[in-house]
């Protein structure tokens, strides 16, 4: 980045009190304890867990950074709760206190030497301290409150989100900050730290895990390019099994920082592969169909580049001029607009085509200016007759004009990548680039027939009068440079994915008129969840950390309330207490019991139920291919409970054969076993239940839930309004109180304001003003603190901004 890192200062410094090393043994060991406890309790591999618990304690005691480059990387990666059936705790929370008894016993033991921070670092500090001492007393006022109105305080594996340790969740994400800070406040204190720039490759490593999650998930579900499926990406966070913004908070926390981190670097393959993880990261938002997505990240990308663009102007090194933008966002739209007219005739492979061509454009213009006349004749005479050649395999070949295009483009783009001393290079590169036009012509061709020519040749022609107007002035119109060159073709195709994204079928078109009545159903639903909240002290402490959904299925209106399953400890062991909604209940309504299973046999299954209801209940069994809110390719069967029968029944039902259903490719999609009742305010209490394949063998975990609620888990596709309160202000309102949304308006305004002023130049600056602003365009439409993966994050972030370390001016000018 323009703006440089913290200078390094002489090794010696201020050393820790032995106060201070005594408290954080003690914290350390406490984080130890606890982690530990939490990993043999795990309900897939305790060993496995205690293993990786001690692992990365002692490789973050070995070295300190860690955490900042492997809590976030690892956040994909650490969410087990669908297969688990933890809800209470997850393995990030194992991570977390694992990082945390490693950093706080090495403090202990190896304080080292800290570095004095700048009086605008100081002042910040102590401003952000208060805020955040406020924010947690509102939390914990909020956590016993909830504790209390959901019947006191009580232990228990399983609870859920309507129990007493629901609160104690919404609370991990304050706890983890409050942890965590001061390791951040301290690890800027480290002569020669690099802290920027491995927060932002940790994160940008997070993006990565998540895109290769929702990689998979589009490939497995829907196909890498259908646009026009009514399937919208949930990725690794099986948080969004009640709906919620879970990726879209994450997107919006993580690109900034990939984007700052593709900036940043100069090696060219690290460029290379930072690049195309930001563009994997822009495919991943785009498959949200997330309208407030679409908003968030625009803004946050345009307060990153303006915060990005004053430090590049204050800063010692030279900053590429603010005309470059304009060049920039003059082909984006060019390029967007050339791919509506393309896109219709020529699909996918016409827009890949056209892309290739803009990006040898962007190489070729600089590399023409100030070039005689020869160098123009040459290019296009050898251009045109190597294009004439490409006729050959594209007429002889199934797919020759898509092997004669990448060829030409390969070729040409190394030309030009090569270095500019030789001029003889930038004509032969000018020369494929005449040709790829014609390929792109072929290519449309072959895709779209006679009715893809107009549009493809209107194109071709387009780039090609481009370099001849911009190749033949005598400055060059854009800047050579990667940073440049990167960000404008991330742009080309962050607009070309929009396009396809808005023809490739009437999925987002109708997602944006409904915009509307979308909107008319918002306000609704919070007035709705604003009259939760009762006067007096409510009013201003709230109701409680996780008490929404509850307070919503027991106060708000009759027609809306939402079902409920719970874990109940019994003298003959644990069951299952299950009861359906009031509201309508299609098939993606119900609320659903479920276990994901390894891929049964297609014919011979069979459930059995031990049940019992005091009136006559419908019981839906079902296997399906399903990664968390769609389903697909089911085999359905119902039972129904006996009337007149108090006590314990057994139900048997067999499940259709998959005959005739389409056979899974490659990767093969998960299996999901789920029961679900369809009788409203009838509560059914479950005992086991049993999958069989022919053969008689068992095809469930833990099916007489022996282990409580280990591997199961419930989830209700499409009926989230009664578990969220779809915006982080009524949020904040209904648990938390007028005070709770003040302490955090007041302290992520404090944080933005840090950073757009006495913090401004600090190189994490813009990556983190954007990632806030992000979130809480995304909060308006969404309650995203009760995610607690993803919340942690927020306030994590928020808390980093108002500690940024920045040394005194006599530490700062020391050789």
């Amino acid at each position: 980045m323009a703006a440089a890192a913290v200078p390094a200062a002489p090794a010696a410094g201020r050393t820790a009190s032995a106060a201070g090393q005594v408290l954080a043994g003690l914290v350390g060991l406490a984080c130890a304890a606890v982690a530990a406890w939490l990993a043999w309790h795990h309900p897939l591999s305790p060993m496995l867990a205690l293993a990786g618990v001690a692992l990365l304690a002692a490789a973050q005691a070995a070295w300190p950074p860690l955490w900042l480059v492997a809590l976030p990387a690892l956040l994909p990666w650490l969410g087990l709760g669908a297969w688990s059936g933890w809800l209470l705790a997850d393995e990030m929370d194992l991570a977390i206190l694992a990082v945390a008894a490693g950093a706080y016993l090495r403090w202990a033991v190896r304080p080292g030497p800290r570095l004095r921070a700048g009086s605008s670092s100081r002042r910040v500090r102590a401003w952000g301290s208060l805020l955040l001492l406020l924010w947690a007393a509102s939390v914990l006022v909020a956590l016993q409150r909830g504790a209390l109105d959901a019947g006191g305080w009580s232990f228990g594996w399983w609870q859920g989100y309507r129990e007493p340790l629901n609160a104690l969740r919404l609370a991990k994400p304050t706890l983890a900050t409050l942890l965590l800070l001061p390791l951040w406040w301290r690890l800027q204190q480290r002569p020669g730290q690099r802290c920027a720039g491995q927060l932002s490759l940790g994160l940008a490593l997070g993006l990565a895990g998540t895109t290769l999650w929702c990689l998979w998930e589009r490939l497995v579900y829907t196909g890498l390019l259908n646009m026009s499926t009514d399937y919208r990406t949930t990725g690794p966070f099986w948080e969004t099994n009640f709906g919620g913004a879970a990726l879209d908070v994450f997107l919006a926390l993580s690109l900034p920082f990939a984007l700052r981190l593709a900036l940043s670097v100069r090696a060219p393959v690290a460029a290379a592969a930072a690049w195309l993880l930001l563009l994997g990261g822009i495919y991943a938002s785009l498959t949200t169909f997330s309208r407030i997505v679409y908003l968030a990240l625009p803004l946050g990308a345009a307060l990153q580049w303006w915060l990005q663009h004053r430090q590049d102007r204050a800063s010692a090194q030279p900053a590429a001029p603010a005309q470059a933008a304009l060049p920039a966002l003059l082909l984006c739209v060019a390029v967007a607009g050339m791919g509506a007219w393309m896109f219709p005739s020529a699909g996918y492979r016409g827009l890949l085509a056209l892309l290739g061509n803009a990006v040898l454009l962007l190489l070729l213009v600089p590399r023409s200016v100030q070039q005689p006349l020869r160098f123009w004749a040459g290019a296009w005479l050898l251009g045109l007759v190597l294009g004439s050649l490409m006729l050959l395999p594209a007429l002889l070949m199934d797919k020759g004009a898509y092997l004669a295009y990448g060829a030409l483009t390969l070729l040409s783009g190394a030309l030009l990548l090569l270095p500019a001393a030789n001029p003889a290079l930038a004509m032969f590169g000018g020369a494929g680039f005449v040709a790829q036009l014609g390929c792109t012509v072929l290519v449309a061709l072959h895709w779209g027939g006679v009715a893809a020519w107009p549009a493809a040749a209107a194109a071709a022609a387009g780039l090609a009068m481009a370099w001849l107007l911009l190749g033949r002035r005598a400055h060059a119109p854009w800047p050579v440079n990667v940073r440049w060159l990167g960000g404008t073709s991330v742009g080309m195709v962050l607009v070309l994915a929009a396009v396809a994204v808005f023809s490739a079928g009437d999925f987002m078109a109708s997602r944006l008129g409904q915009a509307e009545s979308d909107r008319g159903g918002r306000w609704d639903h919070w007035r709705d969840s604003l009259a939760l909240t009762s006067g007096g002290t409510a009013l201003w402490l709230g109701q409680g950390l996780g008490r929404y959904a509850d307070l919503y299925a027991l106060n708000g209106r009759p027609d809306t309330r939402p079902g409920d399953i719970r874990f109940m400890a019994t003298e003959g062991g644990t069951t299952v207490r299950m009861v359906a909604g009031n509201h309508m209940l299609g098939h993606g309504e119900l609320l659903r019991l479920s276990q994901r299973i390894t891929r049964p046999p297609d014919t011979g299954l069979s459930v059995q139920l031990e049940v019992r209801a005091a009136a006559p209940v419908s019981i839906q069994a079902e296997i399906c291919f399903k990664h968390l809110l769609y389903d697909g390719a089911c085999r359905v069967s119902l039972a129904k409970t006996q009337p007149g029968r108090d006590g314990w029944q057994t139900l048997q039902v067999r499940l259709p054969d998959a005959l005739g259903l389409a056979a899974p490719g490659f990767p093969a999609p998960t299996t999901v076993f789920s029961l679900a009742s369809e009788t409203p305010r009838q509560p059914l209490d479950l005992r086991a239940v049993v999958l069989t394949d022919a053969s008689g063998r068992s095809l469930l975990a833990n099916g007489r839930f022996a282990e409580g609620g280990a591997h199961w888990f419930s989830t209700s596709d499409r009926n989230h309004l009664p578990w969220h309160a779809k915006n982080l202000a009524v949020h904040l309102l209904v648990e938390q109180g007028l005070l709770g949304l003040l302490a955090m308006v007041a302290l992520t305004l404090a944080a933005l304001v840090s950073l757009l002023g006495p913090l401004r130049r600090h190189p994490l600056a813009p990556a983190l003003a954007a990632a806030l602003l992000g979130c809480w365009v995304v909060g308006s439409v969404d309650s995203v603190l009760d995610m607690p993966r993803v919340a942690t994050w927020l306030l994590l972030l928020t808390g980093m901004a108002l500690r940024l370390h920045v040394p005194s001016r006599a530490q700062a000018a020391a050789p």
